[in-house]
């Protein structure tokens, strides 16, 4: 790992229900662009085959370094945020394209998601065709469990209609729940590594850019 590098989750010794909650802060410098996120599974692995783990995943073998079980356990959501780290009510509704487990998100270990094209703008979907603006932070808020997630959404705002602008901890909740209740033990040792990257381009010398492959 380089300087350039940054981890957006790094955990070990999940546990079913584990729940967390990370934001992406994206700026454009200087011109309105078009802008895609890729995200690539780099590493899948069983790694050692515990009597636990066995007993649900008969496939275990860690000779074979075969894939672990660990995406059809996690399930994620991304949502365009205003800055403050919790899915509001007036977020829920822009959520990206689906939510649930990663293993249903992925077409060969990738999944390929749009931003802002000249079809879809994920941060305001009453604008397709509308890029990103130039010097303009954009916050991409993406929440992760262990098990089955269900949103519950927060309000946006309090009893005199003022914008509520405060982190999870303050507020006790990210907008969203998890139950480890439907988990077993298949994945009780495998471990997931993947790579998130992002892409910008510019607008002005590209009207008609679509984003490759991408979910909608």
């Amino acid at each position: 790992m380089d300087g350039n590098d940054h981890w957006f989750f790094k955990f070990t010794d999940l546990k079913p229900g584990d729940i967390g909650e990370d934001t992406i802060s994206l700026t454009v410098h200087d011109n309105d662009s078009w802008a895609c996120a890729n995200v690539k599974i780099t590493e899948n692995l069983d790694n050692s085959c515990t009597e636990p783990e066995l007993d649900d995943d008969e496939d275990c073998n860690e000779d074979q370094n075969t894939a672990g079980e660990l995406p059809e356990y996690l399930s994620f959501v991304w949502w365009p945020d205003d800055g403050d780290n919790v899915l509001e009510t007036d977020e829920v509704d822009l959520v990206f394209f689906k939510y649930g487990k990663l293993s249903d998100m992925l077409v060969d270990n990738e999944m390929k998601l749009t931003l802002a094209d000249k079809t879809l703008n994920f941060f305001d979907k009453t604008a397709p065709g509308t890029p990103l603006k130039g010097e303009t932070p954009y916050y991409i808020g993406k929440g992760w469990c262990f098990g089955d997630m269900t949103l519950q959404a927060v309000p946006d705002k309090d009893d005199d209609d003022v914008d509520i602008n405060t982190n999870p901890v303050e507020r006790k909740a990210t907008g969203f729940v998890c139950s480890g209740l439907n988990t077993n033990n298949a994945a009780q040792t495998d471990s997931i590594t993947a790579d998130v990257s992002f892409y910008a381009v510019q607008t002005r010398h590209y009207a008609e850019f679509v984003c490759p492959d991408s979910f909608r």
